[in-house]
């Protein structure tokens, strides 16, 4: 695939939190090719959720026919990097949140065997990878790849590996709402923080428990209210001066472990029409993405 981190290494900064300009550039290119035909189902799938009802089976058609040049091609397979694992990851859950933005009727002819194949095997390629690989944001979002992906095949085996990833994940969260692994990510914490919350709190809108809410709203309600303060709040004070997240564009998907009122409410409620950027890891359109999380609830409590 092509990816390497963009970060600069640890001689010139510990936390992998400074961007590499010259890195920056030479990925473009790679990470394009790679975002090409994933940004094409995205806006496939916003036509779709736009078209009158007797239009959406033509639309279904040409996702059909992108997906099965996608498995034709073995896209993203070729891994040889923890970067490449990473980013197939991402792509994967916003493959998987527009393929299951389609209707029932059109859902099940959108899937041809080539294509449930290739699916299947792109989910199944990171296992023995993530075995080895720390508890953070990365983990999480494979976590959410394989639920998304689980519930799209019907594949029991993928969501419980989800399910297991998303226990992780809840047990890390400290008393006081921090995630250890993000931060270590020094002016990049706050960010990673957001960015591991989103696809932990989607993964426990599928199939958590209410045992995990209390958890999970202590991770939401701590970095929203740090990132309400020009200091960075607590994890500022840990982690040093903070950089602006863009993962607040994914900021609805945390909706329901924001309290009711004070500091992280408020500015949850005054920084969510950033989602109006989209978030592209999560299929682009950020409200499609939260039906999405609750018709796959609704899959994985009727599968057999």
């Amino acid at each position: 695939m092509g990816i390497v981190t963009r970060y600069k290494g640890p001689s010139a900064d510990s936390t992998f939190s400074t961007l590499d300009a010259a890195k920056v550039e030479q990925q473009k290119p790679v990470r394009d090719i790679l975002n090409r035909p994933v940004m094409q189902l995205n806006r496939l799938a916003d036509s779709y959720g736009r078209a009158p009802r007797d239009r959406r089976g033509g639309i279904a058609h040409c996702i059909s026919r992108l997906l099965d040049q996608m498995a034709q091609k073995k896209f993203l397979t070729g891994t040889t990097t923890k970067e490449d694992y990473y980013y197939r990851d991402w792509l994967m859950v916003a493959i998987t949140t527009s393929v299951l933005a389609l209707d029932d009727v059109d859902l099940d002819g959108a899937i041809s065997a080539a294509t449930r194949q290739w699916l299947s095997d792109t989910l199944r390629a990171s296992d023995a990878f993530y075995e080895s690989q720390p508890v953070d944001n990365h983990l999480y979002w494979h976590g959410l790849s394989m639920m998304l992906g689980g519930v799209l095949l019907q594949d029991r085996a993928r969501v419980r590996l989800g399910e297991s990833i998303l226990d992780r994940g809840i047990k890390g969260i400290g008393a006081e709402g921090h995630l250890q692994a993000e931060l270590a990510r020094g002016k990049r914490a706050l960010h990673y923080h957001l960015f591991a919350a989103i696809p932990l709190a989607a993964m426990a809108e599928i199939a958590g428990s209410p045992a995990q809410t209390p958890a999970l709203r202590r991770l939401v309600e701590t970095t929203l209210a740090d990132m309400s303060r020009p200091d960075g709040g607590e994890i500022g004070r840990k982690s040093g001066d903070q950089l602006p997240s863009d993962a607040i564009r994914g900021l609805r998907v945390v909706a329901n472990f924001v309290p009711e009122s004070g500091v992280s409410h408020d500015y949850f409620v005054k920084t969510l029409p950033e989602e109006a950027k989209g978030f592209f890891f999560l299929g682009g359109d950020v409200q499609r993405f939260g039906r999405v999380v609750s018709k796959a609830r609704s899959i994985w409590t009727a599968m057999p």
